[in-house]
């Protein structure tokens, strides 16, 4: 075994491996493809210099993968070149490398959260949001009812009500109404998707 000073070892922490990236989806961008289902990862620094229009922050890695389908997403890009940057872990495309992105950015955001309390509160909190990109109310109604998720709003509320109240959004304001008066969420994975 090799004692060098470059002797450590990635399988011992993938940290320094992924450090500085991020993960992302290029939707639109000439010369990139991301395959349905993939995504790219990418230092966050390169990943800022492609000629995108909209910053498209997503909560979860599953429905970064899974954004094809969504169809319903399209409203909200309306046909403009998107890279959507999962908004990151604690551990692998660390949240600190998505926020740099988002810092040094200057085009408009649109947030892709769950539609639970943290969500909305993450959602409030982006700079330059131009939307909060949920399905339409007709479809994302019954959803949340056959779902069912209510410790989704339950485990978060207290946490994060102040805030949430305090938001003059009218976007936010309306979903936050919304979620109270059903009294649970639902998580980006079950938004629906087009078969």
């Amino acid at each position: 075994r090799f004692e060098g000073d470059d002797a450590s070892s990635e399988k011992a922490s993938a940290a320094p491996v992924t450090e500085g990236l991020v993960a992302v989806v290029a939707e639109r961008i000439p010369g990139i493809t991301t395959p349905e289902g993939s995504f790219l990862a990418m230092d966050w620094k390169e990943a800022l210099s492609l000629p995108y229009e909209v910053l498209v922050v997503c909560e979860n890695l599953e429905p970064l993968r899974r954004l094809h389908p969504y169809d319903w997403l399209q409203s909200h890009l309306r046909r403009r070149r998107a890279l959507v940057l999962f908004r990151g872990a604690p551990r692998w495309f660390r949240i600190e490398s998505a926020s740099r992105l988002v810092a040094a950015d200057t085009r408009p955001t649109l947030a892709l959260f769950d539609f639970d309390p943290k969500g909305l509160a993450m959602a409030a909190s982006l700079p330059r949001r131009e939307a909060l990109c949920l399905p339409e109310w007709e479809v994302l109604e019954p959803l949340v009812t056959q779902r069912n998720r209510y410790d989704l709003f339950g485990n978060q509320v207290a946490g994060c009500r102040v805030e949430l109240e305090a938001c003059t959004d009218q976007e936010i304001a309306l979903a936050w109404s919304r979620m109270r008066l059903l009294n649970r969420g639902l998580n980006q994975e079950a938004f629906p998707e087009t078969d």
